[in-house]
């Protein structure tokens, strides 16, 4: 899975390179990011399907092959090749993430934790490794070679491929034939209603959202009657009677809410406010997979020692205190205290990835491990593209103003240049206003620069800390104790 996940960001530190030579807009630099999101999100349900029906070894290498196909079509930098690239990469980072998990709960059935945690360091580790190679080349100026990075880690992931489970022999036996109505109707929901949130709470036409949205629902009806004439579903609703399941779903998604967006806007501190190149950018983000990293490996222990009740409420809500401190301190603080603020706040939600994956592979019958992880990560990643939406465009409609506010304080005139502050040119103002201003004015336009980034970001962030609080508060409704694995049989 590492593989695919190193190209959406090769192309972040890709995108942020050319919005500040100013040669894409915010708005084309985005759209990318978008496809890579509707992709993951849209295949996550069927890739949980396809582990139990296909198996492990079948979906992952469906993966691979998505994930040699999108990284190929991005390194190309043309549009419309480059969202088609982002949106095979979604798709491949779901196969590979379904059938990686649902191979772990087989193989490792009793141990699940630690199993969990393992993959979870050796993922995070090459992903930051090659995350800061991706700086230096992104540095360089070898734009081309950025997303083939992928490359080297889907061989090495091809090379494990081979030793997966190759069928799901419980799901064969109990029906023959393929959900594929199920498969259809998910797929478009999950399309439908991340586009309708976009729009929504984008700049899209109220009265489409609406049309998108209603779609969307009615699509989600009609799969719910659907699934329930089915002998093996692509969506379990079963699965949703489960008190356990529930709260692990809502404790995921609700982790996952802010995270990405706030990720995406401290990114941009580090380059617009900071000053630092592609290279530093992706030192930060190799930073934030190490913090990933190093929760997995501590997370398996902590599980053991507190149970998951205890050790997701404190994991949650440090992630939610860390959000405060990096909105109360951020003005005394020194400039890097946001950088260092996410991640911690990584390492937090870090923490509840193994316990979180154990809980679900012990708690279900190996049959329908797949599809369990299929719905728990369809939900989650829904409600984290709309925590991505939402923090981004609390982010973008706060910066203009904030920052012309900053720039009349530091007594920088914008020249007429009011009534235009839209986010593209209050992310291009850097190179803009480079060129006129004196060496004084440019220290005092940095430092406006910063404290118009600190203030838009200010409450983003306060929001993701009361979604964590939530969180929190919802862990303390799970078990003391994690439950024991569910007796079932394993794969041929």
């Amino acid at each position: 899975m590492a593989g695919p996940a190193v190209v959406p960001v090769a192309l972040t530190l890709m995108a942020l390179k050319l919005s500040q030579s100013g040669r894409i807009s915010a708005a084309d630099a985005g759209v990318p990011q978008a496809a890579w999101g509707l992709g993951l999100t849209a295949t996550m349900l069927v890739a949980g399907y396809a582990t139990d029906k296909l198996g492990a070894r079948r979906t992952f290498t469906l993966g691979l092959i998505a994930g040699i196909v999108g990284s190929v079509l991005t390194a190309t930098l043309a549009y419309p090749a480059v969202v088609v690239g982002m949106l095979v990469i979604g798709a491949s980072q779901g196969l590979l993430a379904m059938s990686s998990m649902g191979a772990i709960a087989r193989f490792a059935a009793g141990r699940t934790v630690r199993a969990y945690a393992g993959y979870g360091v050796v993922t995070a580790l090459a992903s930051g490794a090659v995350g800061v190679v991706a700086g230096v080349v992104v540095s360089s100026g070898w734009l081309h070679v950025a997303p083939l990075l992928s490359l080297p880690l889907l061989a090495v992931g091809a090379v494990g491929g081979v030793r997966l489970p190759r069928r799901a022999a419980l799901i064969q036996a109990q029906a023959k034939g393929s959900d594929l109505g199920g498969a259809f109707l998910g797929v478009g929901a999950a399309v439908l209603l991340v586009l309708a949130t976009n729009a929504f709470i984008g700049a899209g036409s109220p009265l489409t959202a609406t049309a998108m949205l209603v779609t969307g629902v009615g699509v989600i009806a009609l799969l719910v009657w659907w699934e329930r004439r089915q002998p093996a579903p692509v969506l379990d609703l079963s699965l949703l009677r489960q008190r356990t399941m529930v709260l692990l779903i809502m404790i995921g998604s609700l982790s996952a809410f802010g995270l990405a967006g706030t990720y995406m806007i401290v990114t941009q501190y580090s380059e617009f406010v900071l000053g630092a190149s592609g290279t530093g950018t992706g030192v930060f983000i190799a930073a934030t997979f190490l913090a990933g990293a190093l929760a997995s490996w501590a997370s398996a222990p902590l599980m053991s020692a507190w149970g998951p009740r205890t050790l997701l409420a404190a994991a949650t809500g440090g992630a939610a205190l860390t959000c405060v401190a990096s909105v109360l301190l951020v003005d005394s603080a020194p400039r890097i205290f946001p950088l260092v603020a996410i991640t911690v706040v990584t390492f937090g939600l870090g923490l509840l990835v193994a316990p979180t994956r154990s809980m679900i592979a012990d708690f279900l019958p190996a049959s329908a491990v797949g599809r369990g992880f299929g719905l728990f990560s369809t939900i989650r990643r829904f409600v984290q593209v709309i925590g991505v939406i939402v923090m981004v465009q609390v982010f973008t409609g706060t910066l203009p103003d904030q920052l012309q506010d900053s720039l009349r304080t530091a007594g920088i005139s914008m020249q007429g240049e009011q009534g235009t502050a839209t986010t593209g040119k209050a992310l291009q103002m850097r190179v803009d206003m480079a060129t006129r201003l004196t060496p004084e004015q440019q220290l005092r336009f940095v430092e406006a620069q910063r404290l118009g980034f600190i203030e838009a970001q200010q409450l983003a962030i306060g929001i993701d800390a009361a979604v964590l609080v939530g969180a929190a508060l919802l862990s303390l409704a799970l078990p003391r104790r994690p439950k024991a694995p569910t007796p079932d049989a394993p794969d041929t």
